[in-house]
């Protein structure tokens, strides 16, 4: 059997299942489940749309690819995930899909940033 890096955690997972691993999907919708259903409603339309899709690729390539708060900080690594600076579930329809409000950063980075949000 094949394997491949779980494109959020890195954990080791078989190559034919798409998408994250299943403790990340897991989280995932944890999270969502934390959410008033109203906001989880808006988190999911955003997160749906072909809208996003597009805005998402552009902060790609803005970014090169790479993590841009290890880029800022002088290390080169792989990104994986786009950050939201005002959160979808605190945003408005000006925020989802503006670029200014997008970063591409590694999990590790991510996780930083998110658990600042919440202090």
């Amino acid at each position: 059997m094949k394997y491949k890096g779980c494109p959020r955690c890195k954990r080791k997972m078989p190559l034919e299942v798409k998408g994250q691993c299943e403790d990340c999907k897991r989280n995932k919708y944890k999270y969502l489940k934390t959410l008033p259903s109203v906001k989880r409603d808006r988190v999911q339309k955003v997160y749906n749309n072909p809208q996003w899709a597009r805005i998402r690729l552009e902060a790609i390539k803005r970014a090169n690819g790479l993590c841009e708060v290890c880029k800022a900080q002088g290390r080169l690594k792989a990104g994986n995930e786009v950050h939201h600076i005002i959160k979808v579930a605190n945003g408005n329809n000006h925020t989802h899909y503006d670029l200014d409000n997008l970063i591409y950063v590694c999990t590790k980075c991510h996780r930083i940033i998110e658990a600042m949000s919440l202090n």
